[in-house]
């Protein structure tokens, strides 16, 4: 388990500069990632994992991103791994998403304790919060990964309280597709 968590984690310090390699030297040629079955094959190869499949509900309205596949796949996994992680088992993880205006948003909810207006203004690579109070195996790279992955199409990443008393977390991946 130590070894694999280990390539687990460098893989992910891989992609993320990879992702912001990406930044600076752009792909020739495009990439356009088909985001419903994207969405849908990320976020339940997550749930599988997380063995949390009856806890997640995925809807995406069709519609298309100009990321690799492979980029847009592990932001929501990210996103999803984290809203199982700080959520408890039975409480519901929702993923969805909708197309307006040229921009595809991306919405992963979940009813865990959610991040306070000082901790999300705070998102960077390396950066975990509560770490004493939550088990975290990892290098703090998910948040990043998912903000530079929806950069790269010009959107962004929103993170924002799920419910009015302030918890959960509702994590917006806003994607500029045209």
């Amino acid at each position: 388990a130590g070894a694999e968590r280990q390539h687990a984690l460098a893989r992910k310090l891989v992609l993320h500069f990879e992702l912001e390699r990406l930044r600076f030297h752009p792909p020739a040629q495009p990439f356009f990632a088909q985001i419903p079955a994207t969405v849908a094959e990320a976020a339940e190869r997550v749930a599988r994992l997380e063995k949390r499949t009856a806890d997640l509900a995925v809807h995406c309205e069709p519609g298309a991103a100009p990321i690799a596949p492979a980029h847009l796949g592990a932001a929501v996994a990210e996103l999803v791994e984290n809203a199982f992680r700080f959520s408890r088992p039975g409480q519901a993880v929702s993923v969805s998403g909708s197309s307006c205006d040229h921009h595809y948003r991306i919405v992963v909810t979940d009813h865990g304790p959610g991040l306070s207006a000082e901790q999300r203004a705070l998102i960077a690579p390396f950066v975990q919060f509560d770490r004493a109070r939550h088990n975290q195996q990892g290098l703090g790279l998910g948040l990043a990964i998912a903000r530079t992955a929806a950069e790269l199409t010009g959107g962004q990443l929103q993170l924002e309280p799920a419910q009015a008393d302030q918890s959960g977390l509702k994590a917006t991946l806003d994607l500029i597709c045209g």
